[in-house]
């Protein structure tokens, strides 16, 4: 396994022009670093912090090469899962996971796995085969079950939202920000190394301000709000600064702030929903929002 892990320590290195003499130094000797590459021994966490800064990487990049038996595979496979999930493809996304989880390779990934498993139980609750009840419960197994995992952080965050999410469905708002309270929003977005989890956590975030503005705590909402345009801004990231702006008008109408501020939010809101051609958004904020525009 640990070949991966020296294998993709050599390419980089090599990417960088960089020579085992190079990269050792300041670090270790340069017949560790050929050890290390060749798979013979495995670095310690101090080793692979440096070797990591000095390859300008992130750490959790080499993280899963230890994890995973071949983390490109499976990044290229989440991947596909996840967009078909996002468009609703839950069917196809069902028969691939399915396929995946009689693959015994997983039994030796039990992360990947974990993540397989999440999938299906919400697979078959949005194709109907599966109640909200027991799809909860089944979900929180599985969080029961990688919370002693290594590098479990992403997927942990990812399974805190969909119980959220569905305890919002079911209209049961205190449990849902139980579940949406577990997520350090700010710290996970000060260390996160990669785009799509940035996005990802946005729309979290996004969906927690939605609970707390249904639940009537519209204080909270606001400042949740906004942390994820400051945070949007910093991450230089539109994707969800529409809805953070619009859901900040909201709440602010709730707690009758001036019209100026309030007109401010959805003015904001519309600017950007127009860069990203987002017209339904457009629509429906003209429609019922003109008072203030």
């Amino acid at each position: 396994m640990y070949n991966n892990l020296g294998k993709e320590i050599a390419k980089k290195r090599k990417e960088k022009k960089m020579t085992q003499k190079e990269l050792s130094n300041n670090i270790c000797t340069q017949p560790t670093i050929s050890m290390i590459e060749r798979g013979e021994i495995i670095p310690s966490l101090e080793i692979l912090t440096k070797i990591s800064k000095k390859l300008n990487l992130k750490l959790e990049y080499f993280i899963d090469f230890l994890i995973y038996e071949n983390p490109v595979y499976i990044k290229k496979f989440t991947q596909k899962i996840d967009d078909l999930t996002v468009n609703q493809n839950y069917n196809t996304a069902l028969k691939l996971v399915e396929k995946e989880l009689n693959n015994t390779r997983t039994d030796f990934e039990p992360i990947f796995k974990a993540y397989l498993m999440w999938t299906k139980v919400l697979c078959l609750y949005n194709i109907g085969k599966k109640d909200i009840h027991k799809t909860i419960n089944e979900i929180k197994s599985i969080l029961e079950l990688i919370k002693n995992f290594p590098n479990n952080n992403f997927l942990s965050i990812r399974i805190y939202n969909s119980i959220a999410l569905l305890y919002s469905i079911n209209k049961d708002f205190s449990k849902a920000l139980f579940y949406y309270n577990k997520i350090d929003f700010i710290q996970t977005l000060e260390d996160t190394s990669r785009l799509n989890t940035e996005v990802y956590i946005l729309r979290i975030l996004y969906n927690k301000i939605k609970t707390l503005y249904d639940m009537g705590n519209y204080n909270e909402s606001i400042d949740c709000c906004n942390i994820g345009i400051q945070k949007s801004i910093e991450l230089e990231n539109m994707s969800s600064l529409g809805n953070f702006f619009y859901y900040l008008g909201q709440n602010y109408e709730k707690m009758q702030y001036p019209l100026e501020d309030i007109s401010k939010c959805y003015r904001n809101s519309l600017f950007i929903f127009g860069i990203l051609n987002r017209e339904n958004y457009i629509s429906a904020i003209k429609s019922n929002k003109k008072i203030f525009l």
